[in-house]
């Protein structure tokens, strides 16, 4: 009984140190929200890529590490991403246009909803699917999975173009010189060599 009540012990204990630590989290990004009114166009701007870098590398990690990965890791970094996309949306949706211009920030939302519905369905899918022992995985299933990955593929490029279409216009707006957003030009790259043909 000793031990059961120090386990419990040790549990509350753990449990309050990790809301402290949420509520500290909090109150921090509640200040880099307030600061954002200070912040200059090209600060404003690579704040939203900060939020969009953090879910593209583990985007990136999924996608290169999917086959050797087991169901459990698969799903893990899954929850992981979508875990990491609720974060930035959170951040996202509280930060106030940039004198007058919200279509930057609305584009990166829409940029992570994107990732996060992807992840959320198709990929679940696919994981659901890769769970199946692999005898008895059939053609159809495989079939099933190849569609999935291309239609997130399809709707990927067209999110990215879109988002820097959106971020070249507020360079314009802001005479923002010679920026080109390294994280579109990565993800474009990565997706033309998987469509390569071999």
């Amino acid at each position: 009984m000793k031990k059961v009540i120090k386990i419990l012990s040790v549990i509350c204990l753990l449990v309050w140190i990790i809301s402290i630590q949420s509520c500290n989290d909090k109150k921090s990004q509640k200040k880099a929200i307030q600061q954002v009114t200070k912040l200059t166009p090209v600060e404003y701007n690579d704040s939203i890529i900060g939020f969009q870098e953090k879910v593209i590398k583990k985007v990136l990690d999924f996608s290169q590490n999917f086959q050797m990965l087991d169901t459990v890791q698969r799903e893990s970094k899954l929850n992981e991403i979508i875990f990491e996309i609720d974060n930035s949306l959170s951040l996202l949706n509280q930060l106030p246009p940039f004198y007058g211009n919200s279509r930057l920030k609305n584009a990166a939302i829409t940029w992570l909803n994107f990732y996060k519905s992807a992840f959320d369905k198709e990929y679940r899918e696919i994981i659901k699917i890769s769970k199946k022992p692999e005898a008895e995985i059939t053609e159809n299933d495989i079939i099933r999975m190849n569609d999935l990955s291309q239609s997130v593929a399809d709707r990927e490029l067209q999110v990215h173009k879109d988002f820097e279409t959106i971020q070249q216009e507020f360079y314009k707006q802001f005479d923002i010189q010679g920026r080109q957003n390294e994280l579109n030009s990565k993800i474009e790259k990565i997706e033309k060599e998987k469509h390569k043909p071999k």
